[in-house]
């Protein structure tokens, strides 16, 4: 092994501490306690190596001024370090954090060291860390407490993450189903509330004289409440209603006379009796109303519990 580095040039300034390698590598190859410029005598002993190309001396070099000059490291004995490294190991396991540590005896078993602050530390009750650790992870599952130091599995799967990983309520009843409508009716704070919200509104607007429209109800065989409201109160009314292709009819359950004409089919703005109001349940899952009463008329419609 050489006992002395020399590899490239050096420059240094009188009684300077700064070194500057040329063409060196001293960062893998010299260590604080060498002795840089045993090529002018006994040497300075370095302080630091900074970088392959940076030491630091530990007193003022006393060999005058050398600009990218030849110069020499003389390597020392080792043993020094493993020694101080010794010393400081043993100076940290003899204070703080260690210290600390090294009070606790574990007593009881089932416990865990806890820092209460600097150089102090406890125990604290580690049962239910001990549940957990015996519990073998399977995909899909969660694990929850049974008792005091208990724990077992439960199912988890993809769905239910995604319904648990919902940031707001809209997220979540997307997640359960039920569309648009059936997210607002989870979200009814009262009978009244369900109903206005399980239904589908229209705003059928100005109905021209002699002019018909129409507005989606069901294709279910099953009935379906349909409100129907005009600028003329004493019109309005609420109906069950059946529009499938194979049954289609209109009852009233509420109405003020005089009620509009009741019927089934399409309408096409002619079709009833003139001087009238006419509303039709057709087999193609819609609604009809018809204005034959001499002048424009503004309606709407709410459909409600729509199974199809």
């Amino acid at each position: 092994m050489p006992s002395f580095y020399n590899q490239g040039t050096a420059t240094v300034a009188a009684n300077g501490t700064a070194v500057t390698g040329h063409g060196t590598a001293w960062l893998d190859t010299v260590r604080p306690g060498d002795l840089f410029g045993t090529h002018k005598g006994a040497g300075v002993r370095i302080a630091s190596v900074n970088s392959n190309t940076s030491l630091t001396l530990a007193y003022a070099w006393p060999g005058g001024v050398q600009t990218a000059a030849a110069y020499e490291i003389q390597f020392t004995p080792y043993l020094t370090n493993p020694q101080q490294d010794l010393q400081a190991l043993i100076n940290l396991l003899g204070s703080g954090v260690n210290y600390a540590l090294g009070g606790l005896n574990g007593a009881g078993g089932n416990k865990i060291p806890r820092l209460t602050g600097a150089g102090t530390a406890d125990t604290i009750d580690a049962t239910n860390l001990a549940a957990l650790a015996g519990l073998a992870g399977v995909a899909d599952r969660i694990a929850y407490f049974t008792g005091v130091g208990a724990m077992t599995l439960s199912t988890l799967t993809a769905y239910a993450r995604t319904l648990l990983a919902a940031t707001q309520i809209d997220g979540a009843l997307t997640t359960l189903g039920g569309g648009a409508i059936g997210r607002e009716v989870f979200k009814a704070v009262n009978s009244r509330d369900f109903l206005i919200k399980s239904g589908v509104g229209y705003n059928l607007g100005a109905i021209a004289d002699d002019a018909a429209v129409s507005f989606p109800g069901s294709t279910s065989t099953e009935g379906y409440l349909v409100y129907v409201g005009f600028n003329v109160p004493s019109r309005s009314g609420l109906y069950v209603a059946r529009t499938a292709a194979s049954a289609n009819s209109i009852a009233p359950i509420g109405v003020i006379a005089p009620a509009p004409t009741l019927t089934t089919g399409v309408l096409g703005g002619t079709t009833g009796a003139d001087g009238a109001l006419t509303i039709a349940a057709g087999s193609n899952g819609r609604i009809y109303i018809e204005n034959r009463l001499g002048s424009p008329t503004i309606a709407s419609a709410l459909c409600f519990n729509m199974l199809g």
